[in-house]
């Protein structure tokens, strides 16, 4: 049945949904799907309605303005210090891939998924990881391929494609799906920081730490506690330079992490003949 498109209650749905696909690609909302009653008209299936979506904004939206503070200190602002700090730690593989602690990650020279092996529903952890582009995390984003149809244009053969390791992402996707993660991430960190300021360094790499663990996995760190209860930029430094290092595999990111959340002060921190800075 095609809608009637003077209809009040379509046109709100459209409305609402338009405002929440925008949302959405900016990073500033996390939706795997629709909230709200069943709709009665049958071309929507469930219906946005106001009352569900102020309720679902105020559950889903960061609590601050996006990038808080975002202006450049010097030559990088936050989204620059954030893309270098993961760019650099990341690398960009064009397909999906096994991530480091895949046990299907047999072949060091080929990493490509194999047809077949990727679970949508399989749980988000490191044993089951498979990621694509800049390190983004096939298993931890359940409603990639809706993403991916809305930012890329994919068909669902396309989706189907990138899960097998047949079609892969160009550098600029790669960078789009990456940016948008940044976003998501910095709301983020407004939801688990509420009326904290943080300077551009300090968020960046609280936004790169989140890309590699997950919101959840920055959460239960503690440094987010520590921030808010006051502690020492050193402190918090320290604390990150620990944070799942995987055995020593994530310490020179790590290091980094810490030098651009202590900004200036992080020649001091490093320079105590223990400590090595990170190359520049």
């Amino acid at each position: 049945m095609t809608p009637d498109p003077t209809n009040p209650d379509y046109l709100e749905h459209q409305a609402i949904q338009a405002q929440i696909d925008k949302l959405t690609m900016q990073g500033e909302l996390r939706m795997d799907s629709t909230v709200g009653p069943a709709g009665s008209a049958s071309y929507v299936p469930k219906s946005w309605n106001l009352d569900a979506y102020r309720d679902f904004l105020a559950r889903n939206r960061a609590t601050m303005p996006q990038m808080n503070g975002a202006l450049p200190t010097g030559t990088k602002s936050i989204l620059d210090l954030a893309k270098s700090t993961i760019d650099g730690a990341e690398g960009f593989y064009p397909t999906a891939y096994y991530g480091s602690k895949n046990p299907k990650r047999t072949d060091p020279k080929n990493i490509t998924v194999r047809p077949g092996d990727f679970d949508d529903n399989a749980p988000a952890q490191a044993s089951n990881e498979v990621a694509i582009g800049y390190g983004f995390n096939l298993n931890a984003h359940k409603n990639w391929r809706s993403l991916f149809s809305q930012m890329f244009g994919f068909t669902d053969a396309d989706n189907h494609a990138i899960a097998n390791g047949q079609k892969g992402l160009t550098q600029e996707q790669g960078g789009q799906l990456r940016d948008h993660l940044i976003l998501q991430f910095n709301a983020d960190i407004d939801r688990m920081l509420p009326g904290t300021v943080l300077n551009d360094g300090e968020r960046a790499a609280l936004i790169s730490l989140a890309y590699n663990a997950g919101a959840g996995g920055l959460r239960r760190s503690g440094i987010p506690d520590a921030i808010q209860r006051g502690a020492k930029p050193q402190e918090v430094a320290q604390m990150i330079r620990s944070f799942n290092t995987l055995g020593g595999q994530l310490q020179n990111r790590r290091n980094h992490e810490a030098a651009v959340y202590l900004g200036a002060k992080a020649q001091a921190f490093f320079d105590n003949g223990s400590n090595r800075l990170p190359p520049q």
